[in-house]
């Protein structure tokens, strides 16, 4: 049986690798982003770039922030839209050739298909970002980045009894009428918004090449700078 100041020792030991692990990321980034750190593993982690809550002189520049991460060595990795056994699709890193039979978690591939390597992700709660999957050396990155709020999940709300629900069915995700015509690529039928609870929606806005998933001819950077600028 463990005594209490091993398991403390234990915690310390644990919390400083995390420290360390933290740190050796914040090496690689560029001095002037700061993003949250998360979902560490032993080859990467999620970094996300949020903007301020009060910003009066619109300072907060989602393309600056990617051309610093491309400056600094950070290369944008293709991504596919994946379905595992009968789960909701995901984005994975790669192409279509480069998705597995069977996921780590032992779950069958079913489907899969090309998408552009940046996609949308509006939130109900807290407005937009882009996502995408960034690599630098050999440490692979899920790179999420606050943008105005152009997209937007919406849905009826039915009022019963001093409460009320979403009505489910009528789930939509809303964004610029010129994402449908993008000069590299078009918005996906995949491209959902969804009740997951009587108050909660989840969404997300796919974008499909119109040639090779591998000659993708755009640097984040400046895909999203199209996206901000075709509104």
């Amino acid at each position: 049986m463990t005594t209490k100041l091993e398991q403390l020792k234990a915690r310390q030991a644990k919390e400083l690798a995390k420290m360390m692990r933290e740190m050796a990321i914040a090496e690689l980034l560029p001095d002037n982003v700061l993003p949250t750190i998360s979902n560490l593993t032993d080859d990467g982690a999620w970094l996300s770039f949020g903007a301020p809550a009060y910003d009066p002189n619109k300072t907060w520049n989602p393309v600056s922030i990617l051309e610093s991460l491309e400056s600094a060595g950070f290369e944008q990795v293709p991504a596919s839209l994946v379905k595992w056994d009968n789960y909701r699709r995901t984005t994975e890193p790669g192409l279509c050739d480069d998705i597995p039979d069977v996921s780590y978690s032992r779950y069958k591939l079913t489907d899969v298909e090309a998408i552009a390597p940046v996609w949308v992700v509006p939130c109900q709660h807290t407005g937009t970002d882009v996502q995408l999957y960034m690599r630098k050396g050999n440490q692979l990155f899920r790179v999420s980045v606050d943008i105005p709020r152009v997209a937007h999940l919406t849905a009826r709300k039915i009022e019963s009894r001093g409460d009320w629900r979403f009505d489910r069915q009528s789930a939509r995700v809303d964004f610029p009428d010129r994402w449908h015509s993008l000069e590299h690529c078009t918005v996906s039928a995949r491209s959902y918004c969804q009740a997951d609870t009587d108050k909660g929606l989840n969404g997300a806005i796919y974008f499909m090449p119109h040639n090779e998933q591998a000659s993708w001819p755009m640097k984040a950077s400046e895909f999203v700078r199209e996206l901000l600028t075709s509104n």
